[in-house]
């Protein structure tokens, strides 16, 4: 948690530090984690998938104000940072969608700064829920420690073990579909960020249903 804090200040810091419009949202939240490992060269096939149960945590996401397009537009963007730990020790046995314990673990922790698109349903309602869904595209940095079992049957090296240890930025994609009721928002989101160390490549992915309240954190000079 204290890596977390470290990533959170930092972010605080940039963003305080270019007098942004900016809010922090915090609540709770309910989802898995995962680590899919791919190989490039054999196919781009998932090799080893690594997951966590459905815990409860804290939540927690810093946000730019948003800005649409036009002023009768629905369509609008804004700039988003998340971070998160892991600590994933179930893996998924293929062909079969089944998680079993097979004495390995990938643990560590994850940032992702990325601009969010989306379209804002039913933008003029004030005193009522309001929707929007979107897609986000940016940076992520990973660190990662562990080991994994290759679980592709028709992989060369099934049921080897392999250990991991890198750390590095890498591309960042995430899925978003928001509810809100003024400060309320739930939210359901998919992201993480995609690093390779050769020969694999390293998906983390955080799939949550959250709850979060909004704080205007910084003002703009404007």
């Amino acid at each position: 948690m204290n890596k977390i804090m470290l990533l959170i200040s930092i972010s605080v810091s940039l963003f305080s530090t270019n007098a942004l419009a900016f809010d922090i949202f915090l609540g709770v939240e309910s989802g898995a984690k995962s680590v899919t490992v791919k190989e490039p060269e054999f196919g781009n096939e998932i090799i080893s998938t690594v997951k966590s149960e459905p815990e409860l945590s804290p939540s927690f996401t810093f946000r730019s104000k948003e800005k649409y397009f036009s002023e009768k537009s629905k369509w609008a963007y804004h700039f988003q940072v998340d971070a998160a730990e892991f600590d994933v020790n179930m893996q998924q046995l293929q062909p079969t969608a089944g998680l079993v314990n097979l004495g390995t673990s990938l643990d560590g922790y994850s940032l992702y700064a990325l601009p969010v698109v989306y379209y804002h349903f039913n933008k003029n309602l004030v005193k009522k829920w309001t929707y929007r869904a979107g897609f986000g595209l940016g940076i992520g940095y990973m660190k990662l420690d562990g080991n994994f079992k290759i679980t592709d049957p028709g992989h060369p090296q099934y049921n080897q073990i392999k250990a991991v240890q890198i750390k590095g930025y890498g591309s960042s994609v995430g899925l978003y579909f928001e509810a809100t009721y003024k400060r309320h928002m739930i939210v359901l989101q998919s992201y993480g960020p995609v690093l390779t160390d050769e020969p694999y490549q390293y998906h983390q992915v955080n799939t949550v249903l959250a709850y979060r309240y909004k704080f205007d954190f910084f003002k703009s000079d404007n």
